[in-house]
């Protein structure tokens, strides 16, 4: 915490070296900021310098203590007093105290131990309300930044009154929204904020001052920054841009998650500032399609996107794996590279939807292959999702064994069958558990379990199409005795109940909505 700064005012030259020498300031945690012998004197100092205490004697020629505390609570409503008095007047303390002055000493009762213990009884209160401030003021503006019609509070402008320069921060993650996989739990965003709003608390830079720093709208950080007085435009980008490097080095050295960090040099008021975050929210998404740990000026030219429909299907997808994988994967690579020129924005989060959804569903890749470094961005999703499009593409060029051939035909046969195991479609296919997982992973892509379990569930959808029968019925049809475990392994790899299935393909069937 660096010093309170304090400034002392008495019309006595003697009084205020007694109260410089008495105690040891720095110690203590305080700084002389200077030294007034009136009141008109001390408003000038007050309007100039940045002070948090001011120790002032009552009765000085001109304008008394009480009128001086009168005029500086005006403009600086935080400002702390500690009243020096020669007499204790009645209607001067009551006076005092209404203005909120922390307390009073006897001048011809002050020692050195008594100015100290006054002075850290005021400092642990200083730090006890700034805590308290800062907490109350970061939840307002948190809250602000979450509407873009919120109006900033009239307490917190008054606290805040200046204007402000400020950075976003923005974890690099390119999140495609995938149902009933569970991706919002292996990556949650919340959390990513949370230990960089910490992280960002904690830093401090001579370039700037990191004055708060909140969770916004779209999941991101706002820092706000106080630079010093200038009067150079060039200045300010600079120290603005050299505390974003620093920041963004302490990133790199303590988060393993990857964040951006865009800066606005410019200083603004707080009414404009929270309009202007919410205007660059579009050109904002420009992020993904960028490398990822940049730090960028939110003015930057490469910050722009369009918004184009794709017209892409999943059906699409699995059409062209079936007839030619070769050409699933050049046209893979010419939609992507046509998103990520033109930055269309709603071309990638369909290309993202609909290809994750699609590998996920119909092409045996779980959600625990993706690592952080396959989304930070466009280009580190589509290369994952390419690698996923060549493996599958190899498996199904790849001729199947001839053991694997007589497993799933084994399969086919006996799958009704709750019994049905593993070892008896190794023993059908004349080799151990283990020899047969191998090789039939490698011809599938799957496990022998879960192509089982695939293969009973599809079996369950063509009974679904065409028969009117009771889910427990089904499942005892493809394997199942518990409809309630069947229910659940049809939901993990269908997205749907079976009986919304059922009653999606019956509507279908009448015309009824979907």
């Amino acid at each position: 915490m660096e010093s309170l700064q304090v400034l002392l005012v008495d019309d006595e030259y003697l009084a205020i070296e007694d109260l410089k020498s008495m105690v040891d300031w720095e110690a203590l945690g305080y700084r002389i900021a200077g030294a007034a012998h009136n009141g008109k004197q001390a408003l000038g100092i007050a309007a100039r310098e940045k002070l948090d205490i001011i120790i002032t004697d009552i009765s000085m020629p001109g304008m008394d203590g009480i009128e001086l505390i009168r005029q500086i609570r005006k403009k600086q409503p935080h400002m702390r007093f500690l009243l020096l008095t020669a007499y204790a007047e009645i209607d001067y303390m009551k006076q005092a105290f209404r203005l909120g002055v922390e307390d009073y000493l006897m001048k011809d009762e002050i020692t050195s131990d008594s100015l100290s213990a006054k002075l850290t009884e005021i400092r642990d209160k200083y730090l006890s309300d700034l805590c308290l401030n800062y907490t109350y003021i970061q939840k307002n503006l948190h809250h602000t930044f979450l509407d873009s019609k919120a109006a900033i509070p009239e307490d917190i402008i008054s606290v805040l009154p200046a204007g402000y320069s400020y950075l976003v921060i923005a974890p690099d993650i390119l999140f495609p929204w995938v149902e009933d996989h569970g991706l919002q739990e292996r990556y949650p965003i919340t959390k990513r904020l949370a230990d960089a709003q910490v992280l960002c608390e904690n830093f401090k830079d001579a370039h700037a001052k990191n004055l708060y720093v909140f969770q916004a709208y779209n999941n991101k950080l706002v820092l706000l920054l106080k630079v010093p007085p200038s009067h150079s435009g060039a200045y300010l980008h600079q120290a603005v841009y050299r505390f974003a490097q620093a920041l963004h080095r302490h990133f790199t050295e303590h988060m393993a998650e990857s964040f951006s960090i865009f800066y606005h040099p410019q200083v603004q008021p707080l009414d404009k500032l929270h309009q202007d975050y919410f205007c660059r929210q579009k050109t904002l998404r420009a992020r993904y399609f960028l490398e990822n740990r940049q730090i960028r000026s939110l003015d930057d030219p490469d910050l722009f996107i369009t918004n184009t429909r794709t017209d892409l299907s999943e059906s699409k997808i699995n059409s062209l794996l079936e007839k030619d994988p070769d050409q699933l994967l050049s046209f893979t690579e010419e939609l992507f590279q046509n998103i990520l020129t033109r930055h269309n924005y709603l071309g990638l989060s369909e290309y993202t939807q609909v290809y994750f959804s699609c590998i996920f569903r119909s092409l045996s890749v779980e959600p625990e292959d993706l690592e952080d470094s396959n989304l930070v961005n466009a280009r580190s999703v589509h290369a994952w999702i390419l690698s996923q499009l060549e493996h599958i593409c190899r498996l199904k060029k790849h001729k199947r064994t001839r053991e694997t051939q007589k497993a799933i035909q084994f399969i086919a046969d006996y799958y009704a069958n709750e019994h049905l195991s593993v070892q008896q479609i190794a023993d059908e296919a004349g080799l151990s558990t283990t020899h047969l997982g191998r090789v039939f992973k490698q011809d599938t892509g799957l496990t022998v379990w879960d192509y089982l379990t695939r293969y009973r569930i599809e079996q369950s959808c063509k009974i679904l199409e065409k028969e009117d029968l009771k889910i427990y019925h089904v499942a005892g049809m493809v394997g199942y005795s518990s409809s309630q475990y069947f229910s659940q392994v049809f939901y993990k790899l269908k997205g749907v109940k079976p009986l919304d299935y059922k009653n999606k393909v019956t509507n279908s069937r009448k015309g009824g909505p979907e």
